[in-house]
């Protein structure tokens, strides 16, 4: 009995071991999803919270989201990691999305990520299929 159960769970494990994504293809799916929660906060932070201000240097908060393939630390484990290079930027998004004791914040920030979550896995899911067959 213990055989046929020690059995069972290593060909189960290997059926397991077929689905489980390498670190290259979660880079690959973590990256299309990236991309796409950038598309989305740039749209909204465009619609909702762009300005005259012309900073030279800088640039716009809604112009400078970026997207990188690895984890907050900078180490490539497979994650990729959406915001802001410039610490002005993301203190405003920030600001804009939690508001200040002068402001009222309207969370545009975490609404966003909330409602593309969807958008974000189908991206995901289509570079898994597209790298595992």
């Amino acid at each position: 009995m213990a055989d046929d159960l020690a059995a069972q769970l290593e060909q189960f494990l290997k059926q397991v071991e077929k689905r489980v994504p390498d670190r290259k293809t979660k880079l690959a799916m973590t990256k299309a999803g990236a991309v796409v929660l950038k598309q989305e906060l740039t749209a909204v932070a465009k619609a909702k919270h762009y300005s005259n201000k012309k900073d030279p240097v800088y640039g716009h908060m809604a112009d400078n989201i970026s997207v990188a393939g690895k984890n907050i630390d900078g180490i490539k484990d497979g994650t990729a990691v959406v915001g802001w290079k410039y610490k002005g930027h993301a203190m405003n998004a920030v600001y804009t999305n939690d508001g200040t004791v002068r402001t009222r914040g309207d969370f545009w920030y975490d609404t966003t990520v909330r409602e593309s979550k969807e958008a974000v896995f189908e991206a995901e899911k289509k570079v898994y299929e597209a790298m595992t067959k």
